[in-house]
């Protein structure tokens, strides 16, 4: 009997399906950073894949080069429809690499088990994705970095001149090539063959070595000699190419501390200070203009070298609402900023000589313009350097080395477009079109293929009668044109007629919204920007642009297929509407699930206003070219003006609020159909400000009751739904400039006692909650800005934290609200 029951058990489960694996819609990330999705990796680099019954038991790759199927029955893990080389399976993990010939995009990731699959998960694929490896292997906290054989920790600091090994993955293509799943050779050695760079809070590190370890499969080992500089703590700083990695610190400082350098009694008032983009503890500080334009009192604020001296050259800008004359470098540590005075020929404010100022070596140097220059700007588009715009017609632009001092022209005299814009001078970045008369651009515009731009032109910009779709080259030639569907135009929501009093963002409100400009706040001037939202999908070719009936009774999409030279409407829900009441409609993205997101209302909306409230989102599947609709929970109503989105997560505040004070967040999953609301938390009233935090789908606002920031910080989770409450800490009366730390995951506020008793810098613990106030310098008081003592004592607030080397730069206050200088607070 035992025998008969043991074959039945056999045979049932060989004729059953085998179990379908599931992949977790936000599953596949980055297995090094493990950076939430959509997580970004390169060709060659690991990831990781979450879900469940992704395989029958845990099975450990044994041999190298890694196999492509592991286990029994079989597990494959399919890019883009290739095998990936497998480190193990088991039923709710699987490490993988991302085969080497996997081109940038978005890929899809598959799991096959049995011959059954699973759906498809977004994996994001670029040429680099540099992560460094962490010791906690979340990707934050002390890198494993080896110091003479040894790890790098209390016991084995490193020290300024050390050689230390640190580890990685996806840093890019090497040379000779390996192939996918294969170990890094031990000759010759497969080294990185895109520019390599590293700085430690700053300062650089000579990378000696960058290539593949060998006898491992995607693991890259970096050899990086310290500077001079180099302390416990300093954060990594490490580039392949443009591309930065996730910032780690080398070994621990033990525990935040505070340096002073005194400024000058000479300087007054401390109108502007501007601080390097990799190095915290490099400052220039300035005072008020004079008479000749000049900036008057600029010093330079060396921390780490103890030292402060002054520019004895006349800086200048052509703006003169602009505080400092120096604009950063990006991802450098030099400055720079004009000489004058400005030549007798050329216009006031404008001059031919550049100071660059260096961080990293405490020198400086004076560059020569072949003409004079009008503004400076960092280089854009991955290049290195600053630009400077120089006056004529058409305008040049010269791109200036910091490294070199060398100098060049850009090729066509432009500088390239900016990142999801477009090059020219048209409204929103398009260039000057006229078809058939028609040549106001309503529209944003779309980025398509070859280079093209998609973008609609009408008759009016506020109440069109005509308009048509076009595609057109980057100088503005008409390649194709498309009739809206019969019946419809696009819709334009109303223009404002003014400002928010004060112009001021809505509460809750974080980041920019596509076009620029604060969320809710001031409007733009005239000329006014396109209203009007074209969404570009440059694998299909398809746009999609909000539309009206001519009647203006219904909402729609008008979908453009531009291979096919054809359009069609899709209408919205009935009794469904965009929430126009904003100047302008705008789609978000979700990536994840391939969908676009746009505010809704049930009611037509025929005029501005503030808040702009909706009631839930429109859903397109990009896909299945499908339309849903989502209601808010519990009948509540949002600000379409704080709308933004994070890490595929679209969240806003709600709508019904007490001026600035928002009490509840809504936030809808891109990976999903439902939005869930997330009240205060208990023991606070309201908050403002949000902050978004990039990577960690967290965002961060004051706790308000009265003002913000007098009952503290709260943390909003957007994953888990949960908001934790930081309070102020007993004998702080608020907190304000707050901030995390991503290279620690520590927060930091200024606290601010009551009436005239002070300051200081506050870190909270987001993993236990506590709280700890820093002892400021000795004779300071206040830190940030003065302490409160009438309105003739108020000051600009300089409190400036420092993402990429961990710190904080803040100016100084003593007894009776005297300045004293700028502290740089490092170690969080």
């Amino acid at each position: 009997m035992c025998k008969q029951m043991l074959w039945i058990a056999l045979i049932s489960a060989a004729l059953a399906p085998a179990q379908a694996p599931v992949v977790e819609a936000r599953g596949v990330v980055n297995g090094v950073t493990l950076e939430l999705a959509p997580s970004t990796v390169a060709p060659g680099g690991i990831f990781n894949v979450y879900g469940f019954n992704l395989a029958p038991a845990t099975v450990l790759a044994t041999r190298i080069p890694l196999p492509t199927t592991l286990g029994t029955p079989g597990v494959e893990v399919l890019v883009n429809g290739r095998p990936a080389p497998l480190y193990f399976v088991s039923a709710t993990q699987i490490n993988a690499q991302v085969p080497f010939e996997t081109e940038a995009g978005p890929a899809q990731v598959v799991v096959r088990r049995g011959g059954v699959s699973s759906r498809a998960a977004t994996l994001v694929v670029q040429p680099a994705a540099p992560s460094l490896f962490a010791l906690n292997g979340a990707g934050f906290g002390p890198a494993i970095a080896v110091r003479a054989g040894r790890l790098v920790g209390p016991d084995n600091p490193p020290a300024p001149g050390d050689v230390l090994v640190v580890y990685a993955a996806g840093l890019g293509p090497v040379e000779p090539a390996v192939a996918s799943g294969a170990a890094g050779p031990s000759g010759p050695l497969a080294r990185v063959n895109r520019p390599q760079r590293a700085f430690t809070s700053g300062f650089p590190a000579a990378v000696q070595f960058a290539g593949l370890a060998p006898g491992f499969v995607g693991l890259f080992q970096i050899n990086l000699q310290l500077s001079e500089q180099a302390v416990p703590g300093d954060v990594l700083q490490y580039f392949s190419g443009p591309q930065m990695a996730n910032r780690l610190t080398l070994g621990s400082a033990g525990a935040p501390h505070a340096r002073l350098l005194r400024v000058p009694d000479s300087l007054g008032n401390l109108l502007g200070i501007a601080d390097s983009s990799l190095n915290g503890g490099f400052a220039v500080i300035n005072g008020q203009r004079g008479g000749d334009g000049c900036y008057q009192e600029v010093w330079i604020l060396d921390f780490r070298r103890d030292r402060i001296s002054r520019v004895e050259e006349c800086l200048i800008h052509a703006n003169q609402n602009v505080q400092t004359p120096f604009i950063a470098e990006n991802e450098s540590a030099k400055l720079a900023a004009l000489i004058g005075p400005a030549a007798a020929a050329a216009p006031a404010g404008i001059s031919s000589r550049v100071l660059i100022l260096d961080g990293a070596t405490g020198r400086s140097r004076i560059v020569d313009l072949p003409a004079p220059a009008l503004a400076l700007q960092p280089a854009g588009g991955g290049q290195r350097g600053v630009t400077a715009t120089l006056p004529g017609e058409p305008p040049r632009v010269a791109l200036i080395n910091t490294d070199t001092g060398e100098v060049q022209i850009l090729a066509g005299g432009q500088p390239g477009p900016a990142p999801g814009g477009a090059p020219g001078g048209g409204a929103g970045g398009a260039p000057p079109v006229n078809v058939d008369g028609l040549t106001q651009v309503v529209s944003t515009v779309a980025r398509l293929a070859n280079n093209r731009l998609a973008l609609v032109v009408a008759d009016n910009e506020t109440n069109p009668t005509r308009a048509i779709f076009v595609v057109v080259s980057p100088g503005g030639e008409v390649q194709t044109r498309i009739a809206f569907p019969d019946g419809y135009l696009p819709l334009m929501p109303p223009r404002a007629e003014a400002p928010r009093p004060g112009g001021q963002p809505p509460a809750g409100g974080g980041g920019m919204p596509p076009g620029g400009g604060q969320p809710g706040g001031q409007l733009p001037a005239m000329p006014p920007a396109p209203r009007a939202n074209a969404f570009g999908e440059p694998q299909s070719n398809r746009v999609i642009v909000a539309a009206r009936s001519a009647d203006n009774t219904k909402h729609a999409l008008a979908i453009f297929d531009v291979e096919r030279g054809s359009a069609r409407a899709a209408d919205f829900p009935s009794g469904a509407f965009a929430a126009s009441c904003s100047p302008q409609l705008r789609f978000f993205n979700l990536t994840l699930s391939r969908k676009l997101a746009l505010a809704l209302s049930d009611r037509l909306e025929t005029a501005a206003a503030t808040p702009c409230a909706s009631t839930g989102l429109l859903l397109f599947d990009l896909a299945a070219q499908s339309m849903s609709r989502v209601a808010l929970p519990s009948g509540g109503t949002l600000d379409v003006n704080s709308l933004n989105v994070l890490d595929d997560y679209l969240y806003g505040v709600n709508a019904d609020r007490l001026a600035q004070i928002s009490s509840s967040l809504f936030v809808f999953d891109g990976s999903g159909e439902t939005v869930r609301r997330i009240d205060a938390p208990r023991g606070s009233t309201g908050f403002a400000g949000l902050q978004p935090i990039a990577s960690l789908a967290r965002l961060l606002a004051m706790a308000t009751n009265r003002q913000p920031g007098d009952e503290g910080l709260i943390l909003f989770d957007l994953a888990n739904a949960t908001a934790v409450l930081f309070p102020a800490p007993a004998g702080f009366a608020r907190v304000a400039n707050p901030g995390l730390h991503s290279a620690t995951r520590k927060l930091t506020a200024r606290g601010i006692k009551p009436g005239t008793e002070g300051s200081q810098v506050l870190v909270f613990d987001i993993t236990t909650g506590a709280a700890t106030a820093l002892a400021n310098p000795e004779g300071v008081l206040a830190i940030g800005s003065p302490a409160a003592a009438g309105q003739q004592q108020q000051a600009r607030v300089i409190f400036e934290r420092n993402q990429n080397s961990n710190s904080i730069l803040a100016a100084v206050y003593g007894e009776g609200n005297r300045p004293l200088g700028l502290v740089v607070v490092e170690g969080f």
